[in-house]
């Protein structure tokens, strides 16, 4: 479906200046239709890891069938975060090709085109908030100007503001047409579609809070990247490709260049592009859509990154308050990765029970791995077997292996696909027989029960992750 649903851009240019390592693990933040990822995967090993995000349902249908590739349904504002949640600290390299697809503008009820008639909709996320219709139609002329200059760069925003301030007096302005109706006293002639090209872009950065994630994202590489990991970012307008400019010359967002004490330049990236990246001119002959496409790279150059540790001091006779508060407290640090490592104070417990409400903090937070997790599903109708009594079982003998995720599913119908994550699979195949997993990759089909955790045992020990109790 890739090739109908976005041509990708610069597509050997940008995997190029990844330089994948066929063992590494890599980031595309901008899915789409898969043509970067799948490009990437072609180079990966069987060993490599590729992580896609999109927010955008509609390319769920574009996820290649590789046990290598993970499909993160996620706004790439939460990176780390998405990543850490994985089991992933860090990457070998990201790749971000930013903008609206050829999709978004082909289907054209999505509302991100000026041409033809559909709901003033632009949400990259259909599931919620706000519409560009609720934009137009709520916004105050103040925050409109704003809108429409910041983000469309439109010469006169006031003026076109102020079309749209009265359009929507007479009636709601609800779908595409209709606003370019509402803002045609106010629109250059011989300009139409540039200035409309804008007017929408203005309105489509603001719906989905575009220029914020990237800011974010871009922030989050320099912890997410390993030391020499690289960035490859593509952008289609001057406000993107200005704020990647920026950043990977400097470290920060105004291009500022902090010097040491002996006057030297620092930055956290060393350039791989001096200059942007165009598409060349077979390219535009190919697919005209990426004529204002500029691609930069660069490698991070940081010799390392201090951890961050919190220490908090509690005053608790219970243990489980005690847990309950600091997960409370600490917890959406490390989710946000704002912090690495955790020491909790309190005279009224052991060291040793400090140390294990530390470690399930870090755990649930995907910063640290200090025993076996378990993915169950809940149990409905076709289950095929007692998942409570099975999943105790496998505890029993498994719970004291480290950085394990073991995945317990009632059925085939949809256990592979929730426990994806997992590093073995514990599936109900048939009333009385179990199927088992390493990875997503099928090993054993159809046992008898009575004999799958034993097999389940002998599997992990045949893969080097089995370690004897103490």
């Amino acid at each position: 479906m890739e090739q109908g649903y976005h041509t990708p851009v610069l597509l050997e240019e940008s995997v190029g200046l990844l330089s994948v390592d066929p063992a590494g693990t890599y980031v595309d933040l901008t899915f789409g239709g898969g043509g970067h990822s799948r490009r990437i995967l072609s180079l990966l090993g069987p060993e490599g890891r590729l992580y896609g995000f999109d927010q955008d349902r509609d390319t769920l249908a574009n996820r290649p069938d590789d046990g290598r590739f993970h499909y993160v349904e996620s706004n790439f504002r939460f990176l780390r975060a998405a990543l850490r949640l994985r089991g992933v600290a860090q990457v070998d390299g990201i790749l971000a090709d930013l903008g609206v697809s050829s999709h978004h503008f082909d289907a054209v009820e999505r509302g991100f085109s000026f041409r033809g008639t559909a709901p003033l909709d632009m949400r990259m996320n259909r599931r919620g908030g706000r519409t560009a219709a609720d934009v137009v139609n709520t916004y105050d002329r103040d925050a409109l100007t704003r809108v429409l200059g910041d983000w469309g760069e439109l010469s006169t925003p006031w003026k076109v503001a102020g079309c749209i301030e009265r359009a929507r007096a007479a009636a709601p302005i609800t779908t595409t047409d209709a606003l370019v109706a509402a803002v045609a006293p106010c629109t250059p002639r011989r300009e139409e579609a540039k200035f409309l090209t804008k007017l929408f872009q203005a309105l489509r950065i603001e719906v989905n809070g575009e220029m914020e994630a990237l800011r974010m994202a871009l922030e989050q590489s320099l912890r997410v990247l390993r030391p020499g990991g690289r960035l490859v970012v593509i952008s289609y307008h001057s406000l993107e490709d200005r704020l990647v400019k920026n950043f990977l010359r400097s470290g920060n967002f105004d291009g500022r260049v902090e010097k040491d004490f002996y006057g030297r330049a620092e930055s956290p990236f060393t350039l791989l592009t001096r200059k942007a990246v165009t598409p060349s001119p077979e390219e535009l002959d190919r697919n005209p859509r990426s004529r204002s496409a500029k691609l930069r790279a660069a490698i991070l150059s940081l010799d390392g990154d201090e951890p961050a540790a919190v220490v908090r001091r509690y005053d608790d006779t219970d243990l489980t308050t005690l847990a309950v508060k600091a997960a409370a407290d600490l917890g959406p640090l490390f989710l946000d990765g704002l912090a690495d490592g955790i020491r909790i104070l309190d005279d009224r417990f052991t060291e040793a029970q400090l140390r294990d409400v530390e470690l399930m903090i870090l755990q649930a937070a995907r910063v640290r791995f200090s025993h076996t997790e378990y993915i169950a599903c809940p149990s409905c109708g076709r289950t095929l077997y007692d998942i409570e009594g099975t999943l105790a079982q496998i505890k029993a003998r498994t719970s004291h292996l480290k950085n394990l995720k073991i995945g317990v599913m009632g059925c085939i119908v949809n256990g592979p696909g929730e426990m994806a994550d997992a590093d073995y699979g514990y599936v109900g195949a048939a009333p009385g027989r179990i199927t088992l997993y390493k990875g997503r990759t099928v090993v054993e089909r159809n046992i008898p029960q009575e004999e799958a955790l034993d097999r389940l045992i002998a599997l992990i020990r045949e893969n080097g992750d089995w370690q004897e109790p103490e």
